[in-house]
């Protein structure tokens, strides 16, 4: 039976304190071969990503039952409050699946995804949120911008920038973090056509990028309804495009990345450049940018379907880049 009253029921409720939440799935299974370096790029990575985020920040990390070593590492961050959340599982789920069950829950305005190789330098979060601010119709917004990608999942980026900003291509200034971007991968080849001259998408307030990724991109919590709730499956690669990419274009949102780019992808090996980006918590200035309501003119698959429709076609599409070169 229940004696006397629960004190809890007296006490005032929390108030929302951060609008904008980090997740990062971890899963490091041991420290040998593969993963031999791994939690060290993981203390590379969360480091500079605490020391470069703002107040109004709550980091959520996502352990995929990795080894003791790093079970150690997150509950000390958890304990002295450097993240705000850790959530474990008994098994590996997977990135996707942990991500959507937590994402359905999240109620922060914007929502960063990142792997838990991301190198974050400073001034990547006012980045990103300055240009939700500066493009109301942003629903995905990346830090480091992937050019190539300016047909993937844009179709709404396309549509705003045609009828009512400006789209156009332009020299690309930051040509260094994407061929610091390809030698993480081992991809050994030269920038192409669309890497060193991208698209750019502007109206008064910003210029942004058309094309980005997914390894580390913010939404806004708009898009979240339009994320399936099935089970992913096992095909990975597929699986982040239909729970991460699709579902900005189902909610009719724009999707786009800073020009300059302020993460670097790690890989699975330290190198000797990569202390240097890291900062102190000391070192940062922090800033917070108002982030006004999203806002769409309506969502059509007319719309995705007439845009999808250029890019598949060779005429029309030379006729659409002759128009906008």
């Amino acid at each position: 039976m229940r004696r006397g009253s629960n004190p809890i029921l007296n006490s005032k409720i929390l108030k929302k304190e951060c609008y904008h939440r980090i997740v990062i799935p971890v899963y490091i299974p041991n420290l040998e071969g593969y993963y031999a370096e791994s939690l060290d790029i993981l203390k590379l990575s969360l480091n500079s990503l605490v020391n470069t985020v703002h107040k109004k920040t709550c980091i959520t990390v996502i352990d995929n039952n990795s080894s003791i070593e790093v079970k150690y590492f997150l509950q000390e961050l958890l304990s002295s409050g450097r993240i705000d959340q850790l959530i474990t599982y008994s098994k590996n789920q997977g990135k996707v699946d942990p991500l959507v069950s937590f994402l359905k829950g999240c109620h922060e305005n914007l929502i960063t995804l990142t792997d838990a190789d991301v190198l974050f330098t400073p001034n990547w979060q006012s980045s990103v949120e300055n240009l939700f601010a500066a493009f109301p119709q942003a629903g995905m917004v990346s830090p480091l911008a992937a050019p190539s990608l300016h047909s993937f999942c844009t179709s709404f980026t396309w549509f705003y920038g045609l009828f009512k900003f400006r789209v156009y291509r332009d020299t690309n200034e930051d040509v260094s973090s994407l061929i610091k971007f390809h030698e993480s991968i081992n991809r050994e080849r030269q920038l192409n056509e669309y890497e060193k001259r991208p698209f750019f998408i502007e109206n008064k307030k910003a210029r942004a990028v058309l094309g980005n990724g997914h390894f580390c991109a913010t939404i806004c919590k708009e898009v979240v309804p339009f994320i399936p709730l099935e089970f992913s499956g096992p095909n990975f690669k597929a699986a982040e495009e239909r729970f991460i990419d699709l579902p900005v274009v189902k909610a009719g949102f724009m999707r786009i990345a800073t020009e300059k780019g302020y993460v670097f992808h790690l890989g699975n090996s330290v190198e000797s450049w990569m202390n240097s980006y890291v900062i102190s918590k000391d070192d940062f200035h922090e800033v917070t940018t108002g982030i006004p309501p999203r806002k769409r003119w309506f969502n059509s698959i007319w719309i995705n379907y007439f845009i999808r429709r250029i890019f598949s076609q060779s005429f029309l599409l030379k006729i659409f880049m002759y128009r906008i070169n």
